[in-house]
């Protein structure tokens, strides 16, 4: 199946995926790393940094102090968000996902407004739990689950296109940002997204899921072929030994680009690079994966998203390699370039390998659990990166050390998603 033919046979079921990918953004790192000087400027959170050193927790280096507090109170925040996820996410099988959806979207209005108010650490520390839970997690699940879930044929493909959404918000929202907060307060900005979200997002779920829409119903059947029955409980997924290796494979790039776009101000000012500069590699970043999303569907479908699995950070390696070699301008370009490929391979590649893997029935409670692997490496991953970027001449030795830790993931890819299609053949 084609784009165009997926696109006139099911525009509200890809509109619907792609909504929610959009509106993911005020969630994602890219989006909350450009508010950091407007916190630190507006709310002291020194009392974090002191109740972190109170517990022994002293990664910072030569960190900024004002900036490992945020680091760490973005880091618990996330880790809470986490924990929260599997106990939300396993409704995505129970409920209709007009239902959920709109709850969904409430809630992460309310988040918003909690923000734009808060004027101590435990309030953004709440606020932020609230957008990562639902912007982060919820609607990136919400999103990928339903599509991996109602199409078989053109899996890669529908994928694709639903993810568009992020890219966008990759692309718009850093240039919105930047071009609202010379005009406006960050508050006053924040309450626009919760705006955005009651008066656009909620009405057009509504609009794009019918009641009677069989779409939004949780898929019960259970399918068979000559390996077993294809869905697979999480109790089941979480006793095989293979899963922790392939997700290890896929939190790497979640890792890696959150911890590099929080501390994306450390890397700058060691390479001699423009915060705006770096609002336009991070644009870059979400344009590229939008372009190379038009391939990575089709090259899913055409090969197995098993076989795309294993080779999928490859890009991933040449870029921190560019990083390792040279701190030129255009070798922050050419990084985010090459790692908005592996995003979008990552990103694709993953959900229609569990949906091959595990099969459709119990994959919200399967990709929530995921999710919440990916929202504590995302958590970790800006106090680690902050700690090595921070120490002077340090940033080609952890981009050396990140282009090793990515070879042995690959390699570990590869044997493993060989392994599983020699064993079941008609799953891959």
């Amino acid at each position: 199946m084609q784009y165009l033919q997926l696109l006139r046979q099911y525009p509200r079921h890809i509109g619907y995926g792609l909504l929610h990918y959009f509106f993911s953004g005020p969630g994602q790192s890219f989006f909350i790393a450009l508010y950091i000087p407007s916190f630190l400027a507006t709310l002291d959170l020194m009392p974090v940094l002191d109740l972190g050193l109170a517990l022994g927790l002293d990664l910072g280096g030569s960190h900024e102090p004002e900036h490992l507090a945020f680091d760490w109170l973005y880091a618990g925040a996330t880790l809470l968000s986490g924990l929260t996820l599997p106990w939300v996410g396993h409704w995505l099988d129970r409920l209709r996902l007009r239902y959920f959806s709109l709850a969904l979207g409430l809630a992460y209005s309310l988040f918003c407004i909690l923000i734009a108010f808060a004027g101590q650490p435990w309030m953004l520390f709440l606020a932020i739990f609230g957008l990562r839970l639902c912007g982060q997690g919820l609607m990136g699940l919400t999103a990928s689950t339903a599509t991996a879930r109602f199409f078989e044929e053109g899996r890669g493909q529908a994928l694709s296109l639903v993810s568009f959404g992020v890219s966008i918000a990759e692309i718009v929202l850093p240039l919105l940002v930047v071009a609202l907060l010379r005009g406006i307060s960050w508050q006053t900005s924040w309450l626009l997204i919760a705006a955005s979200l009651l008066l656009v997002f909620i009405p057009l779920v509504i609009w794009l899921i019918p009641l009677d829409s069989p779409f939004q119903l949780p898929g019960t059947a259970e399918i068979q072929t000559a390996a077993g029955p294809v869905s697979v409980s999480r109790g089941q997924v979480l006793r095989r030994p293979s899963f922790y290796l392939l997700t290890s494979v896929y939190l790497f790039v979640p890792f890696f680009i959150t911890g590099i776009v929080i501390n994306k101000d450390l890397l700058g000012a060691a390479n001699g690079w423009s915060s705006d500069w770096l609002a336009v590699g991070l644009s870059l970043f979400g344009a590229t994966r939008l372009l190379a999303n038009l391939f990575s569907g089709p090259l899913i479908d055409a090969f197995g998203a098993t076989r795309v699995f294993s080779f999928m950070l490859i890009p991933q390696l040449l870029a921190v390699l560019v990083l390792a070699l040279s701190n030129h301008p255009m070798a922050m370009i050419a990084f985010f370039l090459l790692s908005g490929v592996s995003a979008s391979l990552n990103g694709l590649a993953s959900t229609a390998t569990w949906a091959e893997l595990y099969g459709p029935r119990h994959l919200g409670a399967i990709r929530s659990m995921i999710s919440t692997f990916m929202v504590f490496s995302t958590a970790v991953a800006p106090i680690l990166l902050g700690w090595a970027l921070s120490r002077p001449g340090q940033e080609a030795a952890t981009m050396l050390t990140a282009a090793a830790v990515i070879g042995l993931l690959t390699a570990l890819a590869f044997w493993q998603t060989r392994r599983l299609r020699l064993i079941h053949p008609q799953r891959s």
